[in-house]
C-alpha cells in the first residue's frame, strides 16, 4: 500500500475549536440528531435503505470515479455510492477542496444517534458502487484510490482510540479487507491521502469504502442527558479512483467556492418580507463576500511544481423564484485577475442585491456567483447560490444547528435569563417567538415540564433593560414539532417595537435545553446571560462564536401558530404535483387503499381557503393569489397528510 508523502495544510484562516465544557456556565455540546437528514427524508419519496447489494450487476459503474459531493444534496449520489449513512452538507468542514464533503459520524441514515457504548464501534458507511476494474488489469499502471479528510471539522472530535477506516471488497471473494485506517485527533487541514489498489483486486465488481469507529466517553455526557449528542466527526472530500500517476493524485486542477453564499442582508439571514424596502438603503449587503481555491499542486519528494498563475473572473444573477424571472440576469462583476494556485482567497466583490417588496406573503430569492476559468476540469463546484425565503421573522442563523447550547445549573439554570438582542428595520408588533430546540435523546428535554417562560426587554443602553413582558404560563421545549422547524410561541398580547428589542426566556429548570446554536454565522455579541442578577454580554464567553437560535416574528397582523393539530402521519407519504402549479394540482397518498376524508388549504398565515376538487383528487387552484401554500388531507386511517405547494405570479 503506498503512503502519503506530504500533508500539506491549507488554512486559510484557522478556526480554533474550543472545548465544548468550558468554566463558563454556558456550554454547547453536539446535536443528538440531523435536523437536515429528518426534514430531507420527510419531503423525499426516495425509500430510506438502498436496494443495491454488493456485487450486484446493475451497480457497476466504469472507472474512472471522482466525486467532490459539490451536489448538496443530503445523501450520497446513488449513481456513485450504494447506501446513504453519510451526511452530504457544507456546513460541518472547514475549508474543503471544494463544496461539499460526507460527514462520517455518530447519527445514523434516519438522522438518530446509534446506540454507541464506551469501545468503539463501525457506525457510518460510505460505500462505492461496484466498479469494474477488469480494464486496468495486467497494463502494468497502478491503480490508485486517493481522498482528502478531516477530523472534527465544525463538530466534536474523534477520540484517538477512534478511527477512520478505508476499505476493499474483493468480488471473488467476496469478502473487505483492510486498507487503511488512522486514530483520532483535534481538528487538523485537510489531509491527502494516496491508496494503491493490489492488482488482485482489479475485479469486475470492486468496492471500496469508508467507515468510522466511534466510542462515548464520560465526557460526552458530562452535561447530563440534556446533552447527550453527535460525536466524533469526520469528513471526505475529492474522492478519485483511476490509474493516473501518483504525481497527478498529487494535484487537485479545478478551481472552486468552499462555503455558501451568504445573506443579503448585513446583520441577518432573513428579515420580515414587508421589512425589505425599509431595509435596502441601510442594511443591504453591499459587497459580495465569497471564498474559493485555485487549484492545488502538493510537493513531490521535496520538489515544487511549477506553479503559474491562473485568471478566474467572477460573475453574478439574481433570481425570483415565485416568478422563475431574473431579477438580474448572469454577468461578469469581476473580470478575471491573476491569482497564484494552492491558495484559498476570499472576495468581497461590489454587488448589490436588488430586492423589492411585492405584497404577497412571502419572498423567495435566489442568489447565484459563478467562477469563469475556461482551463479548470470540474465545472459543478463553480457555482453557488443560496435561496432566501422572507417571511415574519427576523433570524441570524442559517436554520441549521451545529451544535446545542445550554445554561444549566448551579451557576445557571432556575432562575438566569437568556436574551437575544434584534434591532428592526421597521415599526411592527411583535406576535411571536420562534425558538428551536434539538431534539435529545430519548426526547429528555421534552419531558421538563415548566422548563421557562418567554420574556422580551426593552433595549438599554446595549443591554437588556427593563422587562416588559414575561409569558404567563410555563413551556416545555416541543421537540415533536417537524425536524429542522421551530417552536412558535404565540405572545398573549402584541408588543409594539420601534427600534431594537430583546427576546429570550427565563429559565426555570437546572437541565440542559438544548437550544439550538448555528456555528456559521457570527452573533454571539448578541447573547445576553444573566445568571446572578446582572446581564453578561456572551462575546465575553469562552464558546465557539455562532448564533443562538432564536428568532422574533413580527407582523401587523396577528400570525399563526401552525396547522391545527391531529394525528400526525408520516408526511412524505403524500405528493402533490405539479409543484409549483398555476391553475390545478393533484395528489397521491402512498397508501393507496387511503381514502380522502377532508381536503383543506391553509395559506401561511394559517388561514384556512375555500377550495374546489373532483373524485380524480384534482384541486383547482386557480383563484389563488400566488405564493407558497399548504395542502391537507385527512385519510379514512384518522390522519392528516401534509405537503407545502408553490404558486408562481
Amino acid at each position: 500500500m503506498k503512503v502519503n508523502r506530504f500533508k500539506r495544510p491549507f488554512f486559510f484562516t484557522i478556526i480554533l475549536i474550543i472545548g465544548a465544557y468550558a468554566a463558563d456556565a454556558q456550554m454547547l455540546v453536539p446535536l443528538s440528531h440531523n435536523p437536515v437528514i429528518k426534514k430531507h427524508l420527510a419531503e423525499e419519496q426516495a425509500p430510506l435503505k438502498s436496494t443495491r447489494q454488493a456485487g450486484a450487476v446493475q451497480d457497476i459503474i466504469t472507472p474512472p470515479f471522482f466525486d467532490d459531493f459539490s451536489n448538496i444534496s443530503v445523501f450520497p449520489d446513488p449513481g456513485r455510492w450504494s447506501d446513504r449513512y453519510a451526511f452530504i452538507n457544507a456546513t460541518f468542514p472547514v475549508e474543503p477542496i471544494s463544496l461539499g464533503v460526507a460527514t462520517l459520524d455518530a447519527i445514523d441514515k434516519e438522522g438518530n444517534i446509534y446506540p454507541i457504548g464506551s469501545q468503539p464501534e463501525p457506525c457510518d458507511t460510505l460505500t462505492s458502487a461496484g466498479i469494474d476494474l477488469t480494464g486496468y488489469a495486467g497494463i502494468k499502471k497502478p491503480v490508485y484510490l486517493s481522498f482528502f479528510y478531516q477530523p472534527q471539522g465544525n463538530g466534536e472530535p474523534p477520540e484517538t482510540k477512534d478511527s477512520l477506516v478505508v476499505e476493499f471488497f474483493s468480488p471473488k471473494t467476496a469478502e473487505w479487507y483492510h486498507a487503511w485506517s488512522t486514530p483520532g485527533t483535534t481538528l487538523q487541514p485537510f489531509t491527502l491521502k494516496i491508496i494503491e489498489v493490489a492488482d488482485s483486486l482489479l475485479q469486475n465488481g470492486f468496492r471500496f469504502r469508508f467507515r468510522n469507529y466511534v466510542s462515548m466517553s464520560d465526557q460526552d455526557t458530562k452535561a447530563g442527558l440534556g446533552a447527550l449528542g453527535n460525536f466524533d466527526l469526520w469528513h471526505i472530500d475529492y474522492v478519485r479512483l483511476n490509474n493516473q500517476p501518483i504525481e497527478e493524485h498529487e494535484k487537485v486542477d479545478d478551481v472552486s467556492f468552499l462555503y455558501p453564499l451568504k445573506s443579503s442582508y448585513k446583520d441577518y439571514t432573513s428579515i420580515p418580507w414587508d421589512h425589505v424596502d425599509s431595509a435596502n438603503f441601510n442594511f443591504r449587503r453591499e459587497f459580495m463576500p465569497i471564498v474559493f481555491r485555485t487549484t492545488i499542486t502538493l510537493w513531490s519528494y521535496g520538489k515544487s511544481s511549477v506553479r503559474e498563475p491562473i485568471s478566474i473572473g467572477r460573475g453574478y444573477f439574481i433570481r425570483n423564484v415565485k416568478t422563475g424571472k431574473y431579477i438580474l440576469p448572469p454577468f461578469i462583476n469581476v473580470q478575471a485577475d491573476s491569482l497564484i494556485v494552492d491558495s484559498v482567497y476570499l472576495r468581497e466583490d461590489a454587488f448589490v442585491r436588488e430586492i423589492a417588496y411585492d405584497g404577497t406573503d412571502i419572498g423567495i430569492i435566489e442568489t447565484g456567483a459563478y467562477l469563469v476559468n475556461s482551463s479548470e476540469r470540474i465545472q459543478i463546484n463553480d457555482t453557488v447560490k443560496n435561496i432566501e425565503y422572507f417571511q415574519y421573522h427576523y433570524a441570524y442563523d442559517d436554520g441549521t444547528p451545529e451544535r446545542g447550547f445550554g445554561n444549566p445549573g448551579p451557576i445557571g439554570g432556575r432562575g438566569s435569563y437568556i436574551a437575544v438582542y434584534f434591532q428592526v428595520y421597521r415599526t411592527d408588533y411583535l406576535r411571536a417567538v420562534d425558538i428551536y430546540f434539538n431534539r435529545t435523546k430519548n426526547n429528555y428535554t421534552g419531558t421538563l415540564d415548566d422548563a421557562f417562560r418567554v420574556c422580551v426587554w426593552q433595549n438599554n443602553s446595549g443591554q437588556p433593560g427593563t422587562r416588559i413582558y414575561e409569558s404567563s404560563q410555563f413551556y416545555t421545549p416541543d421537540t415533536t414539532v417537524p425536524a429542522g422547524q421551530f417552536m412558535r410561541i404565540l405572545l398573549d398580547s402584541a408588543i409594539f417595537v420601534s427600534n431594537g428589542v430583546y427576546v429570550g426566556i427565563r429559565q426555570n429548570t437546572n437541565e440542559f435545553l438544548n437550544i439550538g446554536y448555528d456555528l456559521n454565522n457570527a452573533n454571539k455579541n448578541k447573547i445576553y446571560i444573566s445568571n446572578l442578577g446582572t446581564w453578561e454580554n456572551f462575546a465575553n464567553s469562552s464558546v465557539e462564536e455562532g448564533s443562538l437560535m432564536i428568532r422574533p416574528v413580527m407582523s401587523r397582523n396577528p400570525v399563526a401558530l401552525g396547522l391545527p393539530e391531529n394525528k400526525v402521519s408520516n408526511p412524505r407519504a403524500m405528493v402533490v404535483s405539479p409543484n409549483p402549479a398555476i391553475d390545478f394540482i393533484r395528489f397521491s397518498i402512498e397508501n393507496s387503499a387511503l381514502q380522502p376524508t377532508g381536503i383543506e388549504i391553509f395559506d401561511m398565515m394559517g388561514k384556512r381557503l375555500e377550495i374546489q376538487y373532483d373524485d380524480n383528487r384534482t384541486i383547482d387552484i386557480g383563484h389563488l393569489k400566488p405564493g407558497l401554500y399548504i395542502l391537507k388531507v385527512t385519510a379514512t386511517d384518522g390522519a392528516f397528510y401534509s405537503a407545502k405547494f408553490l404558486k408562481p405570479r
